[in-house]
């Protein structure tokens, strides 16, 4: 009898070994998937960075110099660009900058109004 116990002890040590062994196999099977969904994972982020990179690189190859072909043929960004070059008097903005542009042009302080700095970089 004393046998028989000690044989059904040792018996139930092997079974929670192996259930054990089972669990560790188990899990370490599921962590094998994990890391593989990772894996993939992070190869369609790198897919799609590359993409998105390459895509980039295109658009500011042909994107900068279209978009400054068109700010070299805009007549708004001209005036703009002649305001915050030095003629930046109300009476270039108020009249049309006939006003403004004849007085930078001549070199000469348009003494009758104020600059108007505010209202430029408010633009």
């Amino acid at each position: 009898m004393l046998l028989t116990a000690i044989l059904k002890e040792k018996e139930a040590e092997a079974d929670a070994g192996r259930k054990a062994n089972e669990e560790a196999l188990a899990r370490i099977a599921e962590l094998e998937k994990t890391a593989e969904a990772h894996k993939a994972q992070a190869k369609a982020s790198k897919m799609v960075s590359e993409e998105l990179d390459e895509d980039c690189k295109w658009l500011i190859n042909r994107g900068i110099p279209l978009l400054a072909d068109f700010l070299m043929a805009s007549e708004e960004l001209a005036k703009y660009m002649f305001e915050l070059g030095g003629a930046t008097y109300s009476s270039g903005r108020n009249d049309d900058y006939a006003g403004g542009k004849a007085f930078a042009l001549e070199g000469k302080p348009d003494n009758d109004f104020e600059l108007i700095k505010e209202d430029c970089a408010g633009q």
